[in-house]
């Protein structure tokens, strides 16, 4: 199933708690882009009270902090009136599966070396480069799935089509070609049960060369 536009912070085991996060010091007034750090406040995961430029005070995460998530107390999306809408969740979702290690989908994002683009930093700028086009039930794909997000690399998409270059597909490669199971599955003319079945009796490369079924 894609998580593309609603991937939220996974709990956090306190014994797996990304290392450098919880080393890392934090002296009261190193400032997170428009965030001014206050004080921390206790506890497994490391959260701040931050004053915001606009004067508003907030708390967040470290790891958010840190990876560029959170920019502001939420004053930037208000100014769009975006705060508390689908198009500005898939934005933080975006930042936070590439930027934060605790988060759920970080090892297929951020842990692969994608990256979103600098320019994406600001949500004004994604907006500008991103709404048009944009509706509900569409979801944001990279054309180039090893590439980062950015304005050239990314378009809306529905789920359906996005899950077939979904990476949870699971990759395989075969014969120097590398691409997900379902798009194998299409390639060969079979279903991707039956692709599961050969690869899990036979092996990938004597499953890829079986022949096809005959339909009768």
């Amino acid at each position: 199933m894609h998580l593309d536009s609603s991937m939220v912070l996974a709990p956090v085991n306190i014994f797996g708690y990304h290392k450098s996060i919880r080393k890392r010091n934090v002296p009261i007034g190193t400032k997170f882009n428009r965030l001014t750090v206050l004080k921390e406040i206790p506890g497994i995961r490391r959260t701040f009270i931050c004053r915001c430029e606009c004067g508003a005070q907030t708390e967040t995460l470290l790891e958010r902090l840190t990876g560029g998530i959170t920019k502001s107390c939420g004053c930037i999306a208000v100014r769009h009136g975006m705060s508390d809408t689908k198009f500005h969740n898939i934005w933080m979702s975006m930042r936070s599966r590439c930027g934060t290690p605790s988060c759920s989908g970080y090892k297929n994002y951020g842990g692969r070396g994608i990256k979103v683009e600098n320019r994406w930093d600001k949500f004004e700028n994604f907006y500008d480069d991103m709404f048009e086009g944009y509706a509900e039930g569409l979801t944001i794909d990279r054309i180039d799935n090893n590439g980062n997000y950015g304005p050239m690399n990314c378009r809306w998409i529905t789920v359906a089509e996005q899950n077939r270059n979904c990476r949870s597909n699971v990759f395989i490669t075969f014969n120097g070609k590398t691409q997900c199971k379902a798009s194998w599955a299409r390639e060969l003319g079979i279903h991707i049960n039956t692709l599961d079945n050969r690869i899990k009796m036979n092996g990938v490369d004597t499953a890829f060369r079986m022949p096809l079924p005959i339909h009768k």
